[in-house]
């Protein structure tokens, strides 16, 4: 398994794995649900990241999906590390979607 996009500081790892989905959650019981498998894989690219040689980082991970129909911005703590489910709009201009990314991680979330 490979990340999509690691960046390093020598204090912080942040991996984005980039997604492409019609509808980046899932119904169940009537209710809007993120998609388990994604962050089991992001949890497996964080644990396996903190248990290499970036240990003593603080480590990051940041689902990315599309805009399709709604923007959303949640993020999680999962054991030691955060966890963002975020959106990004494509229709956007190059210069709205770089300073979205750049937002991203200056802010680490």
């Amino acid at each position: 398994m490979k990340t999509d996009i690691s960046l390093d500081s020598p204090t912080c790892k942040i991996i984005i794995d980039a997604k492409y989905y019609r509808e980046a959650m899932v119904k169940r019981y009537d209710r809007e649900k993120f998609r388990s498998a994604h962050s089991y894989q992001m949890f497996a690219y964080m644990s396996n990241a903190s248990a290499a040689k970036d240990t003593g980082k603080d480590i990051e991970g940041i689902l990315l999906y599309p805009t399709v129909e709604k923007s959303f911005t949640q993020t999680f703590r999962v054991h030691d590390y955060l966890l963002s489910f975020r959106t990004l709009n494509l229709q956007d201009t190059w210069e709205e979607i770089e300073g979205a990314l750049l937002g991203m991680v200056k802010t680490g979330n």
